[in-house]
C-alpha cells in the first residue's frame, strides 16, 4: 500500500509518526519512512498484444478494454482471416437509463441542430445522478443565527449531474458535463424554489464546431425551461473561470483549449440569458448586488444558502472578523480601565505596552475595514453591511436569474420531480469520477483519448450497479474470476494460463502458497473441484467492487477546497 501527502499537509502532522486512519488500531507509519519525490514522472502508454499474431498497437488507439474483450485482443486482420467482427460494445450512452430531464434535453438540442440545416450526428444527453443530500449551515452562522431560531440548520435539496455524448467516427465522445443542485418548494426560505448550477465543463470536441458554443446554450436554456415548468421562481449561476491547469469534471482538457478570461466568461453567460429572455424562458436576471438591493435583504439570513458556494464562506469570515474586532475592543477597554486606576494616575510600563498594542490593533482593524459603505436598505447590522461590500465587488460573475413573475410565484404547484433518484457512486459530486480519472489516466486532450476515457466511463456507469469483484492478473493484466493468489507477494494474481506457462517464485512446495479461487463454473464441475488446493486465500486489496473503489487521497486534496467554476470551450 501506498500513502501520499503533499508537502503542506506532511509538515502540518505533529510527531514523528502519521496514523493511518481515524482508528487508533489501524497502524502508524514513521514520517523517517517517505521518500520526497516531485510529481513530474511521464507514464507510457500500455500496449496491447494480439492473442493470435502477437502484434503489439497502443492500447488507447484500438480502444481496447478488457470487460468488452475479456478473452484478449484480437487486430482486424486476424478477425478478417477468420472472417469475424469485432464484438458490440454495449456500453454505450444512448443505452444508459432514460430520464425526463435527459430526454426533453436531448430532443431540444436534436431539433435545434436539425433545423440548422447542418449534417450533424444526434447528441445524446444522460442525467446520471440524482440523489437526495442536505447542505449544513457553517459553525459559526449556525452559532449566530441558528440556535435563536432565524435560520434553518440545514437546507435539502437534489443534486443532479448530466452529461451529452455525441458519436464521432462510430466511438461516443462525452463533450459536455453539467452538475447541479435543486432546492425545492419543500425547503426553508430563503432557498425554497431555487436551482444552482454550480459545476459546468466541456472538452472543445463537439462536430461541426461553428455550432459548439450554441449547443452548450441549447443545454443551459434547456435545463432553466425545464426547472421554469416545474416550479422554480429562481437559478443562480457563478460564472468563474478555472485557474490555469485545474480540472472540474474533465480531467487533462486540450492544451489548445483555452481558458476564458472573467469578462469573456461573463459575457458568454448573457449570451445565453439575453437569447433565454427572447424565447420567454427567463423574465430578467441581474447581479447579485442589484437583486439584493430590489429583495431589500436587510440580514444575512435572507441570502440564499447553497452547497459549496462562494458566501457560506465570505458570512463565515464575515462573523469571524466581526468576533476578532470585538475581543480586540473588548481588550483595549480593560486596557484603558487598568491605566485609569493607576494611582498617579498614568500608565504603568506594561500599561504603556497594553497601549501601544492597542494603537497597533487599531491600525490592524482600521486597515481591514473598508472605507467606502455600500448602498444597502436601511437597519443592516455591521455584517450585512460586510456583506454588501463583497457583493459589490464581485457582483459581476454572480447571476440571479428570474424564472417567474413575482406576482404567480405565492400560486406556483410544488417542485416535485418528475424523474427518479438515481444513485451513482462515481458521480455523486465531481471529486470521485475526476480523481478515478487522474488515477486511471483517462485523459480528454485529444479527440483519441477522449474516445478511449468515454468507453471507460461508460463502462463504468453501465456496471456501477453490480457488486462485482474484479481480479486482474499481474502477468498478462486481463480480467480473471479464477486464478491464483500469492500469500507472500503483495497482492499478486495470475490466471490460469499464465500460471501453467510461467509459474511463480513462491510456488515452490506444492501450492502451499499459491490457493486458486473457486469460480461458479468449479463450484459446478465435481472433477474441476476436486483438484483444487484445499486452502484459499482471501484477497485483501485487489478484492475491490467496481463501483466502489478505493481513491488516493493526496487527488482529493487539492480539489476539496476548490470552489465551483465554470469552464467552457473557447
Amino acid at each position: 500500500m501506498t500513502y501520499h501527502y503533499c508537502e503542506k499537509c506532511f509538515n502540518e502532522i505533529d510527531g514523528n509518526e502519521i496514523s493511518l486512519g481515524d482508528d487508533p488500531s489501524s497502524g502508524f507509519i514513521q514520517k523517517s519512512a517517505f521518500v520526497k519525490l516531485k510529481n513530474n514522472g511521464v507514464d507510457h502508454e500500455p500496449f496491447v498484444e494480439c492473442v493470435d499474431c502477437g502484434r503489439r498497437v497502443h492500447k488507447i488507439c484500438v480502444l481496447h478494454n478488457e470487460h468488452l474483450s475479456p478473452g484478449g485482443y484480437q487486430c482486424d486482420g486476424c478477425l478478417k482471416k477468420k472472417s469475424l467482427k469485432k464484438k458490440e460494445n454495449k456500453c454505450t450512452a444512448k443505452r444508459l437509463p432514460v430520464t425526463r430531464l435527459g430526454t426533453y434535453l436531448e430532443s431540444r438540442v436534436n431539433n435545434f441542430l436539425r433545423g440548422s440545416n447542418m449534417l450533424v450526428g444526434d447528441v445524446t444527453i444522460r442525467v446520471v445522478s440524482s440523489c437526495d443530500k442536505n447542505v449544513e449551515t457553517k459553525p459559526l452562522m449556525r452559532e449566530k443565527f441558528c440556535t435563536t431560531g432565524e435560520f434553518p440548520e440545514s437546507f435539502p435539496y437534489r443534486a443532479k449531474a448530466l452529461f451529452a455524448f455525441e458519436e464521432i467516427d462510430g466511438a461516443d465522445v462525452c463533450f459536455f458535463g453539467m452538475h447541479v443542485q435543486e432546492y425545492g418548494s419543500e425547503c426553508d426560505p430563503p432557498n425554497a424554489r431555487r436551482c444552482y448550477v454550480s459545476y459546468l465543463d466541456s472538452v472543445h470536441f463537439f462536430q461541426p464546431r461553428s455550432m459548439r458554443t450554441a449547443v452548450y446554450h441549447e443545454i443551459l436554456i434547456g435545463y432553466l425551461k425545464f426547472c421554469k415548468d416545474r416550479g422554480f421562481a429562481f437559478a443562480h449561476i457563478w460564472a468563474c473561470p478555472p485557474s490555469e491547469g485545474d480540472d472540474y469534471i474533465f480531467h487533462c482538457h486540450p492544451a489548445e483549449q483555452k481558458i476564458p478570461k472573467p469578462k469573456r466568461l461573463v459575457d458568454w453567460y448573457k449570451k445565453m440569458l439575453d437569447k433565454s429572455i427572447r424565447e420567454g424562458v427567463v423574465v430578467e436576471y441581474r447581479d447579485i448586488y442589484k437583486q439584493a438591493l430590489e429583495d431589500k435583504i436587510s440580514k444575512p439570513t435572507d441570502m440564499p444558502y447553497f452547497e459549496g458556494d462562494f458566501w457560506p464562506n465570505v458570512l463565515e469570515e464575515s462573523i469571524r472578523e466581526l468576533d476578532q474586532e470585538e475581543e480586540e475592543r473588548r481588550a483595549n477597554a480593560a486596557a484603558e480601565a487598568a491605566a485609569a486606576t493607576d494611582e498617579k494616575g498614568q500608565p504603568s510600563s506594561s500599561n504603556k505596552k497594553a497601549g501601544k498594542s492597542k494603537k497597533g490593533n487599531k491600525k490592524s482593524s482600521a486597515s481591514r475595514k473598508n472605507t467606502k459603505k455600500p448602498v444597502m436598505p436601511p437597519g443592516g447590522s455591521d455584517l450585512t453591511q460586510k456583506l454588501y461590500l463583497t457583493m459589490d465587488k464581485h457582483k459581476e460573475v454572480f447571476f440571479v436569474i428570474r424564472l417567474q413573475p413575482s406576482r404567480v410565484v405565492a400560486s406556483l404547484p410544488l417542485t416535485t420531480d418528475v424523474d427518479p433518484a438515481i444513485s451513482c457512486d462515481l458521480m455523486d459530486g465531481r471529486d470521485i469520477f475526476l480523481t478515478m480519472a487522474r488515477d486511471k489516466h483517462y485523459e480528454f486532450s485529444s479527440l483519441r483519448r477522449a474516445k478511449f476515457s468515454t468507453m471507460a466511463m461508460l463502462i463504468e456507469l453501465h456496471n456501477i450497479s453490480q457488486d462485482r469483484f474484479v481480479y486482474t492478473c499481474n502477468e498478462c493484466g486481463k480480467h480473471v474470476e479464477t486464478r491464483y493468489h500469492c500469500t507472500e507477494c503483495e497482492d499478486y494474481d495470475l490466471c490460469v494460463p499464465c500460471f501453467q506457462r510461467k509459474g511463480h517464485q513462491h510456488n515452490g512446495a506444492a501450492r502451499s502458497r499459491l490457493g486458486r479461487r473457486r469460480s461458479v463454473a468449479d463450484a459446478q464441475s465435481p472433477r474441476t473441484a476436486s483438484t483444487l488446493h484445499s486452502t484459499v486465500h482471501p484477497v485483501a486489496r485487489s478484492r475491490v467492487p467496481v463501483s466502489r473503489r478505493q481513491l488516493p487521497i493526496a487527488e482529493l486534496s487539492q480539489n476539496e477546497a476548490r470552489r465551483p467554476a465554470d469552464r467552457k470551450s473557447g
